[in-house]
């Protein structure tokens, strides 16, 4: 909510609150106006690349498919990254019903426990959406995308579609007017991460470790994207 639209007698400035639950007032900040942000995204999206730049970054992560074990550190490092989309600075909006049963992303460390839970317990309301090789040929093993007709098959089916995909997509989702619901499971501790794992998925070798400093990042960077917050007791 923008209350002063020339903060201080400055222009470019706006005073602004952001409103949280019923309606309370969360903090305030300043925040450009229009022509001020315009100004802001133009300079930053025509900043000069750090050294290597996206051909250093492919070779990189090309170099990190020789092994399943890397690979996998390759999704983990880029689900961490902040949402370098390019965006309008503003944009004019509508507040409107979706009409369709959204998709539902979950993150946090016990996210793939709760997919399972969510689509074997509620089979009629959620699916979980199987990703695809991205190219034709491509080893399955590898890791792969969801496509959007996957996604409408399952609304079509009067039915949430359950995603396993990284905040970039959660945001190329929303530019694309499927308005994922975002559940983020925030963790305790490593050691309640830990404690979770062994009561839900005891068979499962994944490191409490490493899931807990990834939900810290992810946190960190992406919070903008989650529409609620679940905190996690141990």
């Amino acid at each position: 909510r923008v209350v002063d639209t020339l903060y201080n007698g400055k222009l470019g400035s706006w005073l602004a609150i952001r409103i949280g639950k019923n309606h309370k007032e969360v903090e305030r900040g300043i925040i450009p106006n229009k022509n001020r942000a315009e100004q802001l995204a133009s300079v930053q999206y025509t900043l000069p690349k750090t050294a290597g730049g996206d051909r250093a970054d492919f070779w990189r992560f090309r170099g990190l498919r020789s092994s399943k074990r890397n690979l996998r550190k390759s999704r983990e490092d880029l689900s961490a990254q902040p949402v370098q989309t390019k965006f309008p600075a503003y944009e004019r909006v509508v507040l409107r019903e979706a009409g369709f049963l959204r998709p539902v992303t979950i993150f946090g460390p016990i996210a793939d426990v709760a997919r399972e839970k969510l689509a074997r317990e509620e089979p009629d309301i959620y699916q979980i959406a199987k990703s695809e090789p991205r190219d034709a040929g491509t080893d399955q093993r590898s890791s792969g995308i969801i496509r959007l007709h996957t996604i409408k098959q399952i609304i079509d089916q009067d039915k949430h579609a359950l995603l396993d995909v990284t905040p970039n997509a959660v945001d190329r989702l929303n530019y694309a007017q499927w308005y994922p619901i975002v559940v983020f499971l925030n963790p305790d501790s490593k050691q309640g991460v830990k404690t979770m794992r062994m009561r839900l998925c005891p068979e499962s070798r994944k490191s409490a470790r490493k899931l807990y400093e990834r939900s810290h990042k992810l946190r960190k960077n992406n919070h903008h994207l989650f529409t609620t917050t679940i905190n996690l007791n141990s």
